[in-house]
């Protein structure tokens, strides 16, 4: 079965560990290079999408194939609203965010419910379970994490506790496998800045205003954790 992945390192390397023996993937970064050969795959992981939606005009190509698409920084909607549906490909969504990849439930969403079934299909090839969501900027998941990752941002900088007793807090008080500092870095503090702002710039909710301590590690490139 030959895959076409397109992402960042760290999303490729994650979503390898859920293909199948059988699979034949190819794997690339850039979505230019791979442009000659999207018509050969019936199934395409853009993992990295969301960064570039443009990338639908290349997909028009992949006649009857599938395109399992990143898009939690904008929705579906979004996309085809400005770039077009390619018309014989079936699109769906997914929650590709780093470290939402290697999970045992995919977050999906689609324009078309008769989409589902192929949705399906890729969820039970890649050994996971289809949860399956409202198309809309931020899903649900990554909405109440980046949301509690704004909140712990002013947390710090008002004074009130220090980063490693927020996160230590977050994981014994919640279960949480990571604090949401640590979290930001591990998901990357450039990738949830530029989340919150589409969450803020589409629901205009106070809640994903990005807080001043977070703005500042995005525009210094700098790590909340060591």
């Amino acid at each position: 079965m030959k895959v076409l992945i397109i992402g960042s390192p760290k999303q490729t390397a994650e979503f390898e560990a859920l293909l199948p023996a059988d699979a034949d993937p190819t794997i690339g970064h850039d979505i230019e290079e791979m442009a000659f050969a999207i018509p050969n795959f019936k199934l395409i992981f853009d993992l990295s999408f969301d960064q570039a939606p443009n990338r639908l005009t290349y997909y028009s190509k992949a006649k009857g194939a599938i395109l399992v698409a990143g898009s939690v920084i904008q929705s579906l909607a979004q996309a085809v609203h400005q770039y077009g549906k390619p018309a014989p490909v079936t699109l769906v969504g997914w929650n590709t965010l780093p470290t939402f990849i290697d999970r045992p439930v995919m977050e999906c969403s689609v324009l078309d419910e008769a989409d589902k079934p192929k949705g399906e299909e890729v969820g039970r090839l890649l050994g996971r379970e289809v949860q399956w969501v409202a198309d809309r900027v931020g899903m649900v998941t990554p909405r109440i994490l980046l949301m509690l990752i704004n909140e712990a941002c002013y947390t710090h900088q008002e004074g009130t506790a220090s980063m490693q007793d927020i996160d230590l807090g977050m994981r014994l008080g919640t279960n949480y496998p990571r604090g949401p500092l640590a979290w930001a870095d591990a998901i990357g503090v450039d990738v949830v800045h530029r989340a919150l702002e589409a969450l803020h710039r589409d629901t205009g909710d106070e809640r994903y205003r990005i807080s001043p301590l977070l703005r500042k590690h995005y525009l210094t490139g700098s790590a909340f954790t060591d």
